[in-house]
């Protein structure tokens, strides 16, 4: 159902559809959209200002800024946005939760672990920028605040509560929502306790997101303790991530690094061919001809969305800009729909 009641008039060239369930954590709802003129399809987050708290607005508002000027690939990318005296819009690529991807993904185990251990690094390494490119604290990480995009991409929004990590306006902003304070580490509530790192409460809710990932929604702080879900390979990780003792925790670039060491929960063919897919551009001829002949024996373990909408396109693009010869052939034959 598409609608154009109350949504910002001609100013604003999207339609907004039905509410996506999944947002119930955050200050914002969930909508389809879709372009007026080109269909493009979209997802457009929606704030109701006229119907929310002078707290609620300022911290939306807030949002809506940090959204349009954060730009990383791992980071859920801002397309547009409308502002009014009676309603927030923030456009992006078309995305869905990630409570929804992962109940919706539960047919093929195989697939579903190869798409989360290449999840978990996508999400790291968006916290990698904003905490040591940006010098920024998330705050705010949780299976409520990844979105999945339709190539099985997980891009980390959520930003309402971000912060900087040091100088005069390092205060974290009150969470408005109790049910986020679940996924505050015990440093927070623990007087007299020591603070750690500057990524400390940021890794603290990665653990938090591991937890749910296999889990579900997590309904009280005190159930990450139950860890029978949780793979092995991953679970020395996940122990330091939400150990007791701040200073403990690993920075994001050092969880990527421990859980791609051999044996580690994301060292994986998929995860090695993303990467590479990644940087094919800069790969020289003798590693693209070793790449394409071990492809198409691959592909078919991999999931089918990561396969024709992020290595399709790559294959392609190769195929017709670059000097692959036959060898890009088969896999590009295998992958194409």
């Amino acid at each position: 159902m598409w609608s154009f009641f109350s949504r910002g008039g001609n100013d604003f060239p999207y339609v907004v559809g039905e509410e996506v369930q999944g947002t119930e954590q955050s200050i914002w709802s969930l909508h389809k959209g879709k372009h007026k003129s080109t269909e493009e399809e979209v997802s457009i987050f929606v704030f109701d200002v006229k119907g929310s708290s002078e707290s609620q607005v300022q911290l939306a508002k807030a949002s809506f800024k940090k959204m349009k000027t954060l730009r990383h690939p791992n980071i859920l990318p801002f397309l547009d946005g409308f502002e009014s005296d009676k309603v927030l819009y923030v456009v992006t690529e078309c995305v869905v939760p990630l409570e929804m991807w992962i109940n919706d993904h539960q047919d093929n185990s195989v697939q579903v672990h190869l798409a989360i251990s290449w999840g978990l690094h996508q999400v790291a390494r968006g916290l990698t920028f904003l905490i040591n490119d940006c010098n920024l604290i998330h705050n705010n990480v949780c299976i409520a605040s990844v979105l999945v995009d339709k190539s099985g991409e997980w891009k980390l929004g959520g930003l309402d509560y971000m912060y900087p990590a040091t100088g005069p306006d390092c205060i974290p902003p009150v969470k408005i929502l109790p049910a986020l304070e679940k996924y505050d580490p015990p440093e927070k509530t623990v007087v007299g306790r020591r603070p750690g790192h500057k990524w400390s409460s940021d890794m603290w809710g990665l653990g938090c997101l591991i937890w749910e990932v296999f889990n579900g929604s997590l309904p009280r702080t005190s159930a990450l303790k139950t860890i029978n879900k949780i793979p092995k390979s991953l679970m020395p990780q996940y122990c330091q991530l939400v150990g007791a003792n701040p200073k403990s925790r690993p920075d994001p670039g050092q969880f990527i690094k421990d859980a791609c060491s051999k044996g580690g929960f994301i060292d994986n063919k998929f995860v090695q061919t993303m990467l590479f897919v990644e940087e094919i551009q800069i790969k020289d001829d003798s590693e693209k001809l070793q790449f394409f002949n071990r492809l198409p024996a691959e592909l078919d373990s991999f999931p089918q969305e990561s396969c024709r909408f992020k290595i399709l396109p790559q294959l392609l693009h190769a195929f017709e800009f670059g000097n692959a010869g036959s060898a890009i052939l088969a896999p590009l034959f295998k992958v194409h729909p």
